[in-house]
């Protein structure tokens, strides 16, 4: 996979251009800030417009109408205790990884993410 500053992601592979995604197809609006592959082969992308799983030709993308407190995702990780950790332009969240996999299979499954606000005072 590659990502471009035109906001897309290709997939190229043996010299051919295999997939093409963008925001028009489902992806996260505007620029990626971070690609990363799951332990299920999926690979997310965070963007100003959400996180994105692409996985077998489909697309799939978390936002503030579908489960985060805010749309804009900067990175995402994943840490022992199965919690995907994200860091949103309002704050962290954090999703059980198995609610994850869940909206993976229906992404019209509406979750709740903990969420800690960003503070906006100076030195907090």
């Amino acid at each position: 996979m590659a990502q471009f500053s035109k906001r897309g992601v290709v997939y190229f592979s043996a010299g051919r251009l295999h997939e093409s995604y963008a925001a028009r197809g489902g992806l996260g609006a505007g620029r990626i800030a971070t690609l990363r592959y799951d332990s299920e082969k999926a690979l997310w992308a965070t963007t100003p417009g959400g996180l994105s799983r692409l996985n077998n030709g489909h697309v799939a993308t978390l936002t503030a109408a579908n489960a985060l407190p805010c749309s804009g995702v900067q990175w995402m990780l994943e840490d022992d205790e199965n919690f995907v950790w994200l860091n949103l332009d309002c704050g962290l969240a954090r999703i059980a990884r198995s609610e994850l996999t869940a909206w993976a299979g229906d992404p019209k499954r509406r979750m709740t993410p903990t969420h800690a606000m960003r503070s906006t005072k100076a030195g907090t």
